[in-house]
């Protein structure tokens, strides 16, 4: 994690804190571990929004499908 952190410019504790809100409804719709760390990532570094923001966000989507 500390290396995916590295490389988009996301902390570490941002990733988890992140991961955090949305993990239990990644699982459930069959994302991987290393995929939802990916797109949270991402998608923090890009937006530069809050994990906790981002994390929801994702939860919600991945809740809706």
């Amino acid at each position: 994690m500390t290396a995916l952190g590295a490389s988009t410019a996301s902390s570490t504790e941002e990733i988890s804190s992140g991961l955090q809100k949305f993990a239990s409804v990644a699982g459930t719709v069959g994302l991987s571990y290393e995929y939802a760390a990916s797109a949270m990532a991402t998608i923090t570094a890009t937006t530069r929004e809050s994990a906790d923001v981002v994390g929801t966000a994702l939860r919600t989507l991945f809740a809706r499908i």
